[in-house]
């Protein structure tokens, strides 16, 4: 991240802001991990976020 090859995003509730939720590691246009507490995977609403992310996100970072 500090060299600039891989970007973080904190993934959060709308109603909980201030709450960590997931946290997803994005690199070369593509969603590298995507974690949540204890190392959870993505639940159903979290994946359709990330998908949502990606498609609009492609070629901007």
């Amino acid at each position: 991240m500090a060299r600039g090859e891989t970007n973080i995003f904190f993934i959060r509730k709308e109603k909980e802001p201030d709450k960590p939720y997931f946290t997803m590691e994005w690199r070369d246009n593509d969603i590298v991990q995507c974690r949540g507490s204890r190392n959870c995977g993505m639940t159903p609403e979290v994946k359709a976020f990330t998908e949502a992310f990606k498609k609009e996100n492609v070629g901007n970072y």
